[in-house]
């Protein structure tokens, strides 16, 4: 480090042994070795509404590793979720928690 500058490093927390929550929105996934490499290493996965939908097409469309595919918690109100990938989640042991608010978006919705 230079005299007076920092360096930023926004991800160095992903090299300590501290762990993190992922949550998944219903967003484009650019690089799958990324997401599939994060998703591997939290501690605690999550997917909102539609981002349910992104990971059950990507654990179907990778030839990425992915130690555990089944999100640890659904949310959102499920507008733009396909429900047969919620169900088939929930079936293998993820918990389903649905939000009534159509006020704010899927992030920002509180239970």
């Amino acid at each position: 480090m230079m005299s007076g500058l920092r360096l930023w490093r926004p991800f160095s927390f992903l090299e300590t042994n501290l762990g993190y929550i992922l949550v998944l929105l219903n967003q484009p996934v650019t690089d799958q070795q990324l997401l599939v490499g994060l998703w591997n290493k939290a501690v605690y996965r999550v997917t909102v509404d539609g981002g349910t939908s992104v990971w059950h097409k990507i654990i179907n469309n990778t030839h990425h590793n992915i130690k555990h595919e089944i999100p640890d918690l659904i949310t959102g109100d499920f507008d733009s979720a396909n429900m047969d990938n919620v169900q088939y989640f929930k079936s293998q042991g993820s918990q389903v928690i649905g939000t009534l608010d159509q006020d704010r978006t899927d992030f920002t919705k509180k239970k």
